[in-house]
């Protein structure tokens, strides 16, 4: 049975309204080098922003979770932030300690 493991994201608008869906944009890289997508098992620590959507106006900010479904074993070793789509962004990642 796979481990649900999560990452809280804070998502700010600069400048103009921020929109996307979370679920799409952040993955976890396994230990394993795995990349694990979204998963659509909630979090007791928080919410999935409006079941992944969020709409952030100019100055404003919003907070939420998105959760990863890993194999059982498998620590998650980096998260990972991607809103181009691959379209020639460059994403944030953050290196999970422990």
């Amino acid at each position: 049975m796979p481990t649900v493991s999560g990452a809280e994201f804070l998502i700010v608008g600069p400048h103009g309204d921020a929109s996307d869906d979370a679920n799409s944009d952040a993955s976890a890289q396994g230990a394993n080098q795995e990349t694990y997508q979204f998963a659509v098992s909630g979090l007791a620590a928080g919410t999935n922003f409006n079941s992944g959507q969020f709409n952030v106006p100019p100055g404003q900010s919003s907070k939420g979770w998105v959760s990863f479904q890993v194999p059982n074993g498998v620590k998650v070793a980096s998260v990972e932030w991607d809103a181009s789509g691959g379209f020639g962004g460059q994403p944030a990642t953050w290196t999970v300690g422990g």
